[in-house]
């Protein structure tokens, strides 16, 4: 199995890394917006395990808020 983590990030100590068991993203054209720009939208899945000791009820109030954040308008 290979390692994807970026080498720029290094493990830190007292740290605990997740593992990505897959992930799936899903784009799709949308039409444009009210000033002619390109709209798309987004489908995020993923089965993820965050090898940590954090309640499970803390980490499936959080899946539920978190990915929205990954998509910003830049």
């Amino acid at each position: 199995m290979t390692n994807s983590v970026d080498e720029r990030f290094q493990e830190r100590p007292g740290k605990v890394r997740a593992t990505c068991h897959i992930m799936l993203l899903v784009v799709e054209p949308n039409g444009k917006d009210k000033d002619g720009n390109d709209i798309c939208k987004a489908m995020l899945c993923s089965n993820m395990d965050i090898n940590g000791i954090i309640p499970k009820w803390i980490v499936n109030l959080a899946s539920k808020s978190a990915p929205k954040q990954w998509f910003v308008d830049c």
